[in-house]
């Protein structure tokens, strides 16, 4: 079997196995009991919190796109970013629906509307997306330094707090790069397209935007299963889970999620089978917000 095969495959294998063991590992009769009084004004809530993210996150796209010089129109770019969500809740590594949005905007522009290749709207959406790594970053390090047993906690600490220096700190020094163009390419295009004082704001402000909508869609699971849990907790726990989604081995971060909140919420002192609800119903609801995007799959046909 190829590598890319393998790719394709564990995934399947390792997300209901990942869910599987959960499942026993934390009495997941007893989450799924947390379903007998769901309160449904709250799963509305956090449906159209996590459709109106959506439309945040499009708006970052096409900010970022204009910045470099790759513009598109509002309502194209809603679309696409919807139909990229779905594809991402659907395929292995959570990634893909990002990479086909980029070949959507290359071929958008080969109509007559543009000259891009597929390379430069790929790493246009690689800046969109590491937008929301400058306001994830910190919330993730301070959940890190509160939730993680010492010494972990500090060496976790200062390993997020490094990456974000990095992401901030290395796009100013690309051009002196004597080697690897295309890396430095990217850097300089990282600094017009997020860092740049004319747009620096606006980036800052959606990704804070979209964070919170994260976090307050987990909130809204917690309330829909009438669980209790603190603001703090979740400002800083959060963060955490949605860094575990990054592992691409994975559907959509299903199991790595529920893993990593079923860990956390034992750490903190509240019920393991608690953290596993809530998880599992933000997945859904994530998956939900995006589900628009099937409507762009069908009908679409291009």
């Amino acid at each position: 079997m190829s590598y890319r095969q393998l790719n394709r495959v564990v995934p399947w294998i390792v997300t209901p196995g990942l869910l599987i063991f959960l499942w026993f590992r934390v009495d997941g009769a007893e989450a799924l009991a947390r379903l007998d009084n769901l309160h449904t004004g709250w799963l509305v809530a956090g449906l159209f919190l996590a459709s109106l993210q959506v439309v945040l996150s499009a708006l970052r796209w096409r900010l970022t796109a204009w910045q470099v010089g790759a513009p598109m129109a509002r309502a194209w770019s809603v679309r696409e970013y919807y139909l990229g969500s779905f594809l991402n809740q659907l395929l292995p590594g959570g990634v893909a629906g990002d990479v086909f949005r980029a070949w959507r905007h290359r071929r958008k522009d080969e109509q007559g509307q543009g000259d891009l290749r597929f390379f430069p709207a790929l790493r246009i959406v690689m800046i969109e997306r590491g937008a929301g790594y400058l306001i994830l970053l910190p919330f993730a390090a301070t959940g890190a330094f509160l939730w993680i047993p010492a010494p972990w906690n500090l060496l976790s600490c200062a390993l997020l707090l490094g990456a974000l220096a990095v992401l901030v700190v290395a796009p100013f020094y690309g051009e002196r790069l004597p080697f690897l163009g295309a890396l430095r390419t990217f850097l300089l295009e990282l600094r017009n397209g997020l860092l740049a004082p004319s747009v620096v704001t606006r980036q800052l402000l959606l990704s804070f935007l979209i964070f919170t909508i994260y976090v307050l869609v987990f909130a809204c699971s917690a309330h829909a299963l009438q669980i209790p849990i603190a603001p703090l907790f979740l400002f800083t726990a959060v963060p955490l889970l949605l860094l575990s989604m990054v592992l691409p081995f994975t559907v959509a971060g299903w199991g790595v999620r529920e893993a990593a909140a079923v860990g956390l919420w034992g750490l903190s002192g509240y019920a393991v089978e608690d953290g596993l609800a809530i998880s599992v119903g933000y997945g859904l609801l994530i998956l939900l917000g995006a589900l628009p995007g099937a409507f762009v799959l069908i009908f679409d046909r291009r």
